[in-house]
């Protein structure tokens, strides 16, 4: 609640545009003097006023008169009471409403492309009658694009926003139309806009069609903008969009859960018993349920694959490789495991081995170790954790295709690693975090591991990757020439018998009989001379 006394009556007076309003002059007249009796007329004036200017009119620009009819009357306390608290609570209520748009047609638009056509469509957007910028939440429309013309009708054209916040006053929103020339490679071609004042009341207000010039927009030259566009739209006030206390719920935040191991298991059951996740339980050594591995499940028999990854374990229980005879794939990094057991060992189809992350100071034997897991170990990942030697014994890993070893302490690795490289079948091999992998290192890693590394280095580095792919294509393209020229210089003259020998790798089945009949080009001659000089493969000591 004011004190009538400190409140004061403005009104301005404004030249309506379609672009913008001009103002006129401002006259301001204070309450003060019409504070009376209470509960009953005080004062009912009807006077002129002088205008005076206001915001960035220029002094002297201001002139005229504006008559006012001004009458106040007081009311008892608790009439103004309840008064005042019904502004209020007016005031907090947002107010919505639902703007229909439609853009008919234009005409006499600016030819944007040859031949004197464009390609015209139109882009619709509400905007801040204040400051001409869209709203926060953008409401942006585009219409079709008409080919080749330059009067093209949208006749079903009609936009909607729905559910718009606005302000009080009924100025705050104007809808601006902009008309672009459709372009397919270059960018779209202004062809001139218009911006349209939004006027409602209570309920629904509207305008019909009509058409409005456009002007220039944007970077458009000034007067380069030409044509009309013929719009109608309509304002309906709405209460907001509808919010419910089931919808809210569904959107509040809920910490994520993870699925507990009993429905893991049971999901696991459901999809064939073929892998099983208890990945980041953090179950413990206590919580490691055995039942989950018993024989009556029938897992033993299906089962190729268990993560145990993230579960704080300083051990891995017995049953659980006694009871998974046909497992391929056991990780069980980020736990605190220091050992393994020896019944490993019984896991005699094991291909993939996860122990990285945890505490290992050496190698559990019961991984290299002979009559364990060299005969299906292909993938062992133990890095990141204080290992600082690699036992001789790696060389029982003859199935070894991948071995990670990174971020540990090694200095050096076994002359048996190099031969898995050399004889074996290890393709992949990462020391990368090792000071053996250092540049201040001193050791010479061997030929085999040499080109190993070289080929992890080339793979890691974008660049190098890059090189090295078009290497290989050129090289493919080179190999390709080549064996297509022997193909024409060869494959001529069907009645010569045919041999078969090496040249230059590939394997030529027809031969010519005379080198003088080669085309007689630098090309060709060049490949005469590689093809005389090839080992034969026929045993008969003539080259052919």
């Amino acid at each position: 609640e004011e004190d009538i006394a400190s409140l004061a009556l403005k009104v301005t007076i404004l030249d309506a545009d379609i672009l913008s309003s001009d103002m006129l002059g401002t006259v301001t007249v204070p309450l003060s003097e019409f504070v009376g009796q209470k509960g009953g007329s005080v004062r009912d004036t009807e006077e002129w006023h002088k205008l005076q200017g206001a915001g960035s009119m220029k002094p002297g620009t201001v002139s005229g008169e504006v008559q006012i009819r001004l009458k106040v009357q007081a009311t008892d306390d608790q009439d103004t009471r309840v008064a005042t608290a019904g502004v209020k609570e007016k005031r907090s209520t947002k107010n919505y409403v639902t703007v229909s748009l439609k853009i008919h047609e234009a005409r006499d638009l600016v030819a944007a492309d040859k031949g004197d056509t464009s390609d015209p469509y139109a882009v619709a957007e509400l905007v801040s009658a204040d400051t001409g910028k869209p709203l926060k939440k953008p409401c942006r429309k585009k219409t079709r694009a008409v080919s080749r013309t330059l009067h093209p009708v949208w006749s079903r054209e009609e936009v909607t926003w729905e559910h718009v916040e606005v302000a009080v006053d009924a100025g705050s929103l104007d809808v601006k139309v902009t008309l672009f020339d459709n372009d397919m490679l270059a960018k779209d071609d202004l062809l001139g806009g218009i911006t349209v004042p939004l006027a409602w009341g209570s309920g629904l207000s509207g305008t019909g069609e009509q058409w409005y010039p456009l002007t220039s927009v944007g970077k458009m030259v000034l007067g380069a903008a030409s044509g009309q566009v013929k719009l109608s739209f309509r304002v309906e006030s709405t209460d907001g969009p509808v919010r419910s206390r089931f919808l809210d719920s569904k959107l509040a935040f809920k910490p994520l859960r993870l699925p507990t191991w009993e429905e893991r298991l049971a999901a696991c059951q459901k999809a064939g018993g073929i892998r099983l996740d208890f990945s980041r339980l953090k179950l413990g050594d206590p919580g490691m349920p055995k039942t989950a591995f018993s024989p009556a499940l029938g897992l033993g028999g299906t089962l190729v694959g268990l993560n145990l990854k993230g579960n704080a374990l300083s051990a891995l229980p017995t049953y659980v490789c006694k009871a998974l005879p046909m497992l391929r794939s056991l990780v069980l990094s980020n736990n605190f495991l220091t050992h393994l057991p020896d019944d490993l060992a019984l896991l005699k189809n094991l291909e993939v081995l996860a122990i990285d992350a945890n505490a290992f100071e050496k190698l559990p034997p019961c991984v290299f170790a002979p009559g364990t897991l060299g005969a299906s170990l292909l993938k062992l990942h133990c890095g990141a954790n204080k290992l600082t030697s690699l036992p001789p014994d790696m060389g029982n890993l003859v199935m070894l295709e991948s071995l990670v070893v990174a971020g540990n302490g090694l200095t050096s690795l076994p002359v048996e690693v190099a031969m898995l490289a050399e004889e074996g079948n290890l393709k992949d091999l990462d020391i990368t975090g090792n000071p053996c992998a250092l540049p201040s290192s001193t050791w010479d890693p061997p030929a085999p591991l040499a080109r190993l590394l070289g080929m992890r280095t080339i793979f890691r580095s974008q660049s190098q990757r890059s090189a090295a792919i078009e290497r290989s294509i050129a090289l493919r393209k080179h190999l390709n020439a080549r064996r297509t020229a022997i193909e024409y210089c060869f494959a001529q003259t069907p009645e010569c018998p045919a041999h078969s020998y090496w040249c230059n790798g590939f394997t030529v089945v027809a031969a010519r009989p005379h080198r003088t009949q080669i085309p007689n080009s630098k090309k060709h001659s060049t490949l005469a001379s590689e093809i005389s000089r090839a080992p034969l493969r026929d045993g008969g000591g003539c080259r052919k």
